[in-house]
């Protein structure tokens, strides 16, 4: 597996940020900045002996954990406005990891001199930033009822004056005029697949490279919900190198499937189950029962 190693891109960011911005924007330059560098990619996490941060090497991994991207965003911000701005790394018992009850989630606290305090989640936000949509996590919750909170106007408006809203619309409202104009499709006569195929075309148009799997997934799982509208599955499949491979089961609860995998440059591409038990037969391997099942036994429910 490739390490990548991005401390010229932190270094680059911190030395364009815009001049004449107020501190509370410098945060948010940053927080977007960092959001295109990053991946929560747990898929290769589960198998590395170690994820690399060291900063007295000048090295820093792009794969890394929501404590490492947090402890990098915290170090980063507590240099650009000494001043006005203080940024702290805290557990967030709302949220767990990988639903293990005994691991707390950690983000950031950012404190303006203002004695105005945010939440900051970027790890949660990193799909949303790296396809150009509408950040959720950027002071719009709080830990403990003690927080203040920026509304969604304010970030945008914040976005549009540093130029962050790439092609000068997030992608959440051109999704939400597909989604419109998907509504108007007549699917009447059409089987199952056929409808699928359509619609996953539409999903497609919306595709971004991301920089790790994790990200990618999460972006799907949002665009299938909005666009698609029907029961899936994803499944993970794994070589001897620690490549990566997610592959889509959508399912009408009646008996047809259609299957999809996903690739970064291309998005949702048509496979079968022929196809899969290749891949598995060649050297590619999966945890999932559930997977083995279905091409095995030709179980036809989610």
């Amino acid at each position: 597996m490739k390490h990548e190693n991005v401390i010229d891109e932190l270094n680059a960011i911190m030395l364009n940020i815009p001049e004449g911005l107020e501190p509370i924007e410098k945060v948010r330059y940053l927080y977007i900045k960092i959001g295109e560098v990053f991946s929560y990619d747990y898929d290769y996490l589960d198998n590395m002996d170690t994820y690399k941060v060291r900063f007295e090497d000048d090295y820093v991994d792009r794969f890394s954990t929501c404590k490492e991207i947090s402890s990098i965003f915290a170090l980063m911000a507590n240099n650009i406005d000494k001043d006005n701005i203080k940024c702290e790394v805290v557990e967030n018992p709302r949220r767990r990891v990988r639903g293990d009850e005994n691991q707390n989630h950690v983000s950031n606290i950012v404190e303006l001199s203002t004695g105005e305090r945010f939440v900051l989640d970027l790890t949660l936000d990193l799909h949303l930033i790296q396809s150009g949509c509408q950040t959720m996590e950027f002071g719009y919750t709080t830990l403990n009822g003690d927080e203040d909170i920026i509304s969604l106007r304010e970030c945008e408006m914040m976005d549009k004056k540093m130029g962050l809203i790439k092609n000068g619309e997030y992608t959440d409202t051109k999704i939400n005029k597909d989604v419109s104009e998907i509504s108007h499709i007549d699917f009447s006569g059409m089987s199952f697949e056929e409808r699928i195929n359509i619609l996953i075309n539409h999903v497609n148009k919306f595709m971004v490279k991301f920089r790790g799997v994790h990200e990618g997934r999460n972006y799907i799982k949002t665009l299938i919900s909005r666009m698609v509208r029907c029961n899936y599955k994803d499944f993970t499949l794994r070589d001897y190198d620690n490549n990566i491979k997610v592959i889509y089961l959508l399912d009408d609860n009646m008996g047809d499937q259609v299957w999809y995998e996903y690739d970064k440059n291309k998005g949702l591409i048509k496979t079968s189950v022929e196809e899969i038990k290749k891949l598995l037969q060649s050297g590619w391997s999966t945890r999932s029962m559930s997977l083995e099942d279905i091409l095995d036994e030709g179980i036809m429910s989610l």
